[in-house]
């Protein structure tokens, strides 16, 4: 079930996650992907006259200090990252000024804020259902302090 549901969540930005390549220690906090690839498609979102024709991504591991979740650092560490671009055709190439490039990463930090917001509502109406509806911001705060500490 846990490689079913990592498997959705980074199926949109890699290929090639199955059991044998992913191992998680849930006590110790240690989650390790090895041997995947990036998905061409990720590359779209930036909007760059370039194509993703090769990649590989030897090492991701993250590193959760639960028992200092709202104090430490989340640590993501990759190793062993390669790349190979090709240029796209010159008929889908857009001119991007430094003004549209600014908007765009601009637009990815909303993305990410609002992604952890519904994130926390979600969270929120869990704790309350398992409250009796009472309001609950531990896990809010929770969330917003390991997002803070993320390096």
């Amino acid at each position: 079930m846990c490689i079913r549901d990592r498997s959705t969540y980074f199926g949109r930005f890699i290929t090639g996650l199955d059991k044998n390549n992913l191992h998680v220690g849930v006590w110790s906090g240690n989650v390790q992907i090895e041997n995947v690839s990036a998905k061409p498609e990720i590359i779209d979102m930036l909007e760059l006259p370039l194509n993703l024709a090769f990649s590989h991504i030897g090492k991701l591991q993250l590193k959760i200090p639960w028992s200092k979740l709202s104090s430490a650092p989340v640590e993501a560490l990759i190793d062993s990252v390669y790349l190979i671009f090709t240029p796209k055709d010159r008929e889908s190439w857009s001119v991007i000024d430094m003004n549209s490039f600014e908007r765009k990463l601009q637009n990815i930090d909303e993305y990410a804020k609002m992604y952890f917001e519904q994130l926390i509502t979600k969270e929120k109406e869990k704790e309350k259902s398992k409250s009796g509806g009472k309001e609950g911001g531990f896990v809010e705060k929770l969330t917003a302090k390991i997002v803070d500490n993320l390096q």
